[in-house]
C-alpha cells in the first residue's frame, strides 16, 4: 500500500483465537511492527469476550453431513464475522474482507478504487476482488449492520460465505458476475486451516465459479443434458459445469443415477473430463462411476444409440484421453455405480466441471 493511500484506509485485525496469551502476542507484535500505523489509527486489533459465544457451540445440529467439530468451527466462524461486521459498521464507505494468509497483486488499492468507481452508482450486493469464498468481498458500509445481524441469527445453519450469498439474494440485489474483477487481486496461499488437523494444498485457491482446468476455445459442444440427479442446492444446477457457469450440487445422489450428454450433432471426441468435489467438500465427490459413449452415424436420430463402456473409475475425477479420437459420438453417459456415504448416509454430490474436448 502506498503511503498516500493510508489516510483512506483502516485495517481491523480480528483475533478469533480464544487463547488470551495468543491475543496478547498478536497485540504486542502489531505494536512493535506497526507502531506508527497503530498510533495513527490505521491498524486496530479487536477480539470478542468469550462470553460473546453461545454455550451450545458443541451441540449444534449436524447439517450437510458435517462432523460435530466442523459444525462448531464453521458456526464460530459465522459469529466471528458477525462481530467484525458490527464493529466496522460505521467506519468507512466500503468494507473489504481479507485473511492473513493471502497475497495481493501490485497496485491492488488503485485497481480496487478504479473498479469501485466504475460500479459506484450501480445497484450491487457485493464487489468481488478475490479468487474464492469471502476473500476480497467488498460490501457497502451501510449494509454491514444488517449483514452482521443476519449472520449472527443464522450462524449455525451453513458456512459463512454461503450465508453471504443468501443475504445477497434476500436483502440486496443478488451477485451478478459483472461485479467480479476478471482477475483476482487477492490470492489465498495458506496451507493450514483454522479447523484443527486440516490442511489445504499449496495450490492457489480459485472460485467455484471460474475454476477451470480446461479452457475450451469454443466451450463444450452444444448438447442436451439429462440426468436422474435432482434436488439441487440453491442454483447449483447440472447445466452449470457444462456451460462453465458454475458447479452442480445435488443433495440426493443415488446408486445408479446417470448423467447423459446428448450432442446436437455427432462429435469427434478427444477427451472427456468430469471433476467432482471441492477443496472444502472433498466428500461430496464421485465414489465409483462408469463412463460410456454412444456412437452412431447421422444427426437425425433424437436418441442415443447403444452405449459402450469406456472405463470404470473409483476416484473423484473422471478423465480419459483417447489414443485416437472417437468418431461419430452422439452421447456421453456417466453412471454413479456407488455413491459416497458417511455413516451409511449418502453425501451430497458436487460436479465442478465437465469438459468434452472435440476436434
Amino acid at each position: 500500500m502506498k503511503i498516500s493511500e493510508r489516510k483512506n484506509v483502516v485495517i481491523v485485525i480480528f483475533v478469533a483465537d480464544l487463547d488470551d496469551s495468543f491475543l496478547r502476542k498478536v497485540v504486542k507484535d502489531v505494536r512493535q511492527d506497526f507502531t506508527g500505523e497503530v498510533k495513527d489509527g490505521i491498524i486496530q486489533v479487536v477480539a470478542p469476550d468469550k462470553a460473546y459465544y453461545p454455550k451450545n457451540l458443541d451441540n449444534l445440529p449436524r447439517l450437510f453431513g458435517d462432523e460435530q467439530d466442523r459444525v462448531r468451527w464453521r458456526s464460530k466462524q459465522c459469529l466471528d464475522y458477525s462481530y467484525l461486521y458490527y464493529y466496522c459498521k460505521d467506519m468507512a464507505q466500503y468494507f473489504v474482507q481479507l485473511e492473513d494468509d493471502i497475497m495481493a497483486v501490485d497496485d491492488y488499492m488503485g485497481k480496487m478504487r478504479e473498479f469501485i468507481t466504475k460500479n459506484e452508482k450501480l445497484r450491487w450486493s457485493v464487489l468481488e476482488f478475490g479468487a474464492r469464498g469471502f476473500i476480497g468481498m467488498t460490501y457497502r458500509g451501510e449494509h454491514l449492520e444488517s449483514l452482521a445481524k443476519f449472520t449472527r441469527y443464522f450462524f449455525w445453519t451453513m458456512p459463512v460465505d454461503w450465508l453471504f450469498r443468501v443475504y445477497n439474494n434476500i436483502f440486496l440485489y443478488q451477485n451478478p458476475k459483472s461485479f467480479r474483477t476478471s482477475e483476482p487481486l487477492f490470492l489465498h496461499i495458506g496451507k493450514f486451516s483454522s479447523l484443527d488437523g486440516q490442511t489445504r494444498s499449496n495450490l492457489i485457491d480459485l472460485p467455484l465459479v471460474g475454476r477451470r482446468r480446461f479452457q475450451l476455445r469454443n466451450g463444450n459442444p452444444p448438447a442436451i443434458i439429462k440426468s436422474d440427479l435432482k434436488d439441487f442446492y440453491m442454483k447449483n444446477f447440472l447445466e452449470n459445469p457444462y456451460s462453465k457457469k458454475g458447479a452442480m450440487w445435488s443433495k440426493t445422489p443415488h446408486n445408479g443415477d446417470t448423467i447423459t450428454i446428448m450432442f446436437n450433432s455427432t462429435q469427434k471426441v478427444k477427451r472427456i473430463v468430469f471433476v467432482s468435489g471441492l477443496e472444502d467438500y472433498k466428500k461430496d465427490s464421485f465414489y465409483e462411476t462408469e463412463l460410456y459413449i454412444s456412437q452412431m452415424r447421422g444427426n437425425a436420430n433424437s436418441k442415443c444409440g447403444k452405449f459402450e463402456l469406456v472405463k470404470f473409475y473409483k476416484e473423484a475425477i473422471v478423465d480419459i484421453t483417447f489414443d485416437e479420437p472417437k468418431k461419430n459420438v452422439r452421447c456421453v453417459k456417466l453412471e454413479l455405480t456407488a455413491v459416497q456415504k458417511t455413516k451409511g448416509i449418502p453425501n451430497w454430490l458436487i460436479i465442478e466441471e465437465i469438459a468434452i474436448l472435440v476436434s
